[in-house]
């Protein structure tokens, strides 16, 4: 196909997608669904458990050694919230909603919402216990611990969010390809973008676009420019 006539199926299958707003969901998914919350909200659930006030001082400080009772319940209060945080605020479910799931079992005794935790975050009750709450005391939980399990939990749960945008904005099936790579070849001209990087003639994989248009909304249509 020449370029004539590629440029025409690009815009041609354009025609169907609004990729100014498509650009501007992918950008801002991070601030609507309040991504950057989780780590907050799950560090401050570390330091409440970790904080201890001197008796005579009256000063806090932190600890990062814990019994097993003491880790096994932080480790419970984290998947909670990240559960609180899935639920509420990501599928917007509603308090009376939320208390009503959080007493479902399944025929094993777990609860149901944390088949939410593992699938979003991959954040398992009893793995995280067997790793960091093995011991009957002196059971070691630090920053840097909690930053281990934080980091690929966010990790995955943005990715299926964006995931989820991508597949209900109906740009997931590789027939869009054209389309991608105008969408593409449009924020370029729009934005003076100049980098190899993006030469879309030297793309042919369909999840390489994808990742190429996610990319550079991110860039461009971010509300916090």
């Amino acid at each position: 196909m020449n370029k004539k006539k590629n440029d025409k199926a690009k815009k041609e299958e354009m025609k169907g997608f609004d990729f100014e707003d498509i650009s501007k969901t992918l950008a801002n998914m991070s601030d609507k669904h309040h991504i950057k919350d989780i780590e907050f909200a799950l560090t401050e659930k570390y330091l409440s458990h970790a904080k201890k006030i001197d008796e005579k001082t009256g000063v806090a400080t932190y600890k990062d050694r814990f019994s097993r009772e003491e880790a096994e319940k932080l480790l419970d209060d984290m998947v909670d919230e990240f559960n609180y945080h899935v639920h509420r605020r990501y599928m917007g479910i509603s308090k009376d909603k939320w208390e009503e799931l959080k007493k479902l079992k399944d025929p094993h005794g777990n609860p149901y919402v944390d088949t939410i935790a593992e699938y979003h975050g991959n954040l398992v009750r009893t793995n995280l216990k067997r790793q960091y709450a093995g011991r009957k005391k002196d059971n070691k939980i630090t920053r840097q611990d909690l930053q281990e399990i934080l980091a690929p939990a966010v990790r995955r749960h943005s990715g299926h969010v964006q995931t989820g945008i991508i597949k209900g904005k109906g740009i997931d099936q590789p027939e869009h390809i054209e389309a991608l790579k105008g969408a593409i070849e449009k924020i370029k001209k729009k934005h003076h973008v100049t980098s190899e990087e993006y030469d879309t003639k030297q793309i042919y994989d369909f999840n390489e676009v994808l990742e190429k248009y996610v990319k550079l909304s991110a860039e461009y249509y971010s509300d916090q420019q």
